[in-house]
């Protein structure tokens, strides 16, 4: 293991850690940041930082290779918090191969059928729906999306500003 210490605190201690340490930044960041962690964390209640290793991340990874680069970064941020802590000697992020986009990184449309299969799986789910219209159809970025609230959308548009967009 990457162990740096006898104990080695959970993936959510080490989070509110993290979280706590970034307040200075935008509160769009650290929703951004919350939501990642707290969604790799999801199904390891109690899992210690130091047994997250270069096969737990590529596994996860895998499933999530949709926005793997943002995935790989936000991991990364806060397994290099628990190596600056001393929670873990390594980042085990470090071993892991890049993941690549299985058609070479080319942006597809999604076929009408698929679209429709989507559409009739999500009417039972609103905020999926939602989200779907979002990226989707309105081609908002995920984490725009989620950022956006009821009060933005309009008839024909969507409302998107400095707080919800991505800016680089």
């Amino acid at each position: 293991t990457g162990r740096a210490r006898d104990t080695s605190p959970t993936l959510q201690d080490v989070t509110a850690q993290l979280l706590a340490s970034k307040a200075d930044r935008s509160k769009r960041y650290q929703t951004s940041l919350r939501l990642m962690l707290d969604q790799f964390a999801e199904g390891r209640p109690g899992m210690p930082v130091d047994e997250v290793t270069p096969a737990v991340l590529e596994e996860w990874l895998t499933d999530h290779a949709g926005s793997a680069s943002t995935w790989r970064s936000r991991l990364s941020t806060f397994l290099n918090f628990a190596v600056r802590r001393g929670h873990i000697s390594v980042n085990p992020m470090d071993r892991v191969d890049p993941i690549h986009a299985q058609n070479g990184g080319k942006v597809s449309i999604f076929p009408v059928n698929e679209v429709e299969t989507l559409l009739a799986y999500l009417t039972d789910n609103p905020g999926g729906l939602a989200w779907f219209a979002l990226t989707c159809l309105a081609g908002l970025r995920p984490e725009e999306a989620m950022q956006t609230s009821w009060k933005q959308v309009r008839q024909d548009h969507v409302v998107v500003d400095e707080q919800t967009s991505k800016l680089r």
